[in-house]
């Protein structure tokens, strides 16, 4: 079997992640299965002068190119696993994995321009429309997209994400310390990730911190780059004992999950929520928001609040301050639950559905 595996995703993310265990992983479950990875190699760019031409040539290489690479190298599957991106011309069976439809839920916010508009519904459209399946992270994603793009049921299969097996514990204090004393981190703290992307909520999170940082001697921890270009207020910008480190390196991001006194995810929606898992396979305990897939991902590892509702997110958070049993008891719970969520175990689901196509 021939799979060519479309590697456009940015490495080191979610997605990424996720593209690079397909390429690497089938190879080595499945012995008869050889990948191809196929890329256009654009960066898309924000700025106004050169979004236009990256992006009519990413659709060049999506509808001349890769069909002409699939043609000449006998390819049986393409996977698209960043939600859209398909040849209209149907070379091979196409398999794509719609992770979420958040640009449909937040439209103001994630398609803003006729551009990103445009590009945006065309893709979809046609991913829809020439994908022989399509895959999604959670059965909340599975019902997102029955009730935003009208897909069959059948023509959907739930197939959960992992995270790497370098997210576990670090028990190297010297490791620990290092990390800790490169990002001025003096005091127990707190960590979150999400920058300022808004659905990620995190201005809401340090708007409740600033009521319990003194009470506990805590700092916060925020994990996340500015989201297309924009800052937080300066309001939230300068309340105190609050660390914005930007983008870190995954090493890094280990230790500081091993080190957290609590780990929060506070976001809004999420059509999978993979920083829960890995903050539990590093032993953090997780606080985290009772929407969307958050709880089909966090079982009963987590304790969860309504992320709109400060009040509740405070009461949690310091509920699990409060007691050394309670974060010891979810640091547990929280190790076994990521154990269940495997690479193995996502590539054998994968692997299923591609028999299916070709039998």
């Amino acid at each position: 079997m021939k799979v060519a595996i479309d590697m456009r995703a940015l490495p080191r993310t979610g997605i990424g992640n996720y593209s690079q265990a397909l390429l690497e992983g089938f190879p080595i479950l499945f012995p008869n299965v050889e990948t191809f990875s196929v890329t256009d190699e654009v960066i898309i760019s924000r700025q106004k002068l050169s979004r236009y031409s990256t992006r009519l040539h990413r659709l060049w290489w999506e509808q001349k190119e890769l069909p002409n690479f699939l043609r000449d190298n006998h390819i049986d599957i393409l996977h698209n696993p960043m939600n859209y991106g398909l040849p209209m011309k149907q070379v091979c069976k196409s398999v794509v994995t719609i992770h979420d439809v958040i640009p449909l839920v937040f439209r103001e916010q994630y398609l803003k321009t006729f551009v990103e508009r445009t590009y945006y519904n065309l893709a979809l459209k046609v991913a829809l429309a020439r994908s022989s399946m399509i895959i999604t992270d959670s059965i909340f994603s599975r019902n997102e997209l029955i009730k935003y793009l009208d897909v069959p049921i059948k023509k959907l299969r739930v197939t959960p994400l992992a995270c790497g097996e370098e997210f576990k514990p670090v028990f190297d204090m010297t490791r620990l310390k290092k990390v800790k004393e490169k990002f001025g981190l003096r005091r127990p703290f707190l960590l979150t990730i999400g920058g300022n992307e808004p659905r990620k909520n995190v201005a809401r999170l340090i708007s409740v911190f600033e009521g319990i940082s003194e009470k506990y001697n805590v700092d916060l921890v925020v994990v996340g780059g500015n989201w297309r270009g924009s800052e937080f207020s300066r309001e939230i910008a300068e309340i105190n004992n609050v660390y914005f480190l930007g983008s870190v390196d995954q090493k890094d991001l280990v230790a500081l999950y091993s080190s957290a006194e609590l780990f929060v995810f506070p976001s809004l929606y999420e059509g999978f929520g993979l920083p829960v898992l890995e903050a539990m396979a590093c032993g953090a305990p997780v606080a985290a928001s009772n929407t969307s897939s958050i709880p089909e991902v966090a079982g009963d590892a987590a304790l969860l609040f309504d992320p709109r509702d400060q009040e509740d997110m405070k009461r949690i958070i310091c509920g699990i301050l409060d007691s050394y049993e309670i974060k010891e008891e979810l640091k547990q719970k929280g190790r076994e639950r990521a154990k269940l969520f495997t690479w193995e175990s996502t590539l054998n689901q994968t692997m299923e559905v591609y028999r299916n196509l070709l039998s």
